[in-house]
């Protein structure tokens, strides 16, 4: 099994270049720090229709256990606190199992494209969802 974390960032708007450049290198200088991060890319939005959110980061692990353990770790949790949430007005977190690992019905045949696509968009509303739910509580 593969798992995929996506994270979108939305900065706030003074949130400067130099501050914004230091959490990306801090974000890539995490796979140092927690072994059980297999791979770590990050990028800059290119897209019109990205509502707001500049960045993005793709993590991959080697199991939901591995994305546990980062989760949880010392370094992942300062840098959520000490650097990214004080500088973030919007954070979007997508986390799935490569299409590839899985089965249509679990049975012998993979999922065809079509099948992960709804998998991933169902999966996807399913997460907003949940950080809609999360902002009503948290008020």
């Amino acid at each position: 099994m593969t798992i995929q974390h996506i994270v979108l960032l939305k900065f706030k708007p003074e949130t400067n270049e130099q501050d914004r450049e230091k959490i990306l290198k801090a974000i890539a200088g995490l796979k140092d720090e927690v072994p059980e991060i297999e791979s770590v890319q990050l990028g800059v939005n290119k897209n019109a229709l990205s509502k707001g959110f500049t960045h993005g980061l793709t993590m991959t692990f080697k199991s939901e256990e591995d994305l546990d353990i980062y989760d949880k770790s010392k370094p992942h949790v300062d840098l959520l606190n000490n650097l990214l949430r004080p500088r973030l007005e919007d954070l979007l977190i997508f986390d799935y199992e490569r299409y590839e690992n899985q089965k249509a019905d679990r049975g012998t045949e993979r999922m065809t494209i079509l099948q992960a696509h709804q998998a991933a968009y169902d999966a996807m509303l399913m997460t907003l969802e949940r950080i809609e739910r999360d902002k009503l509580t948290d008020c």
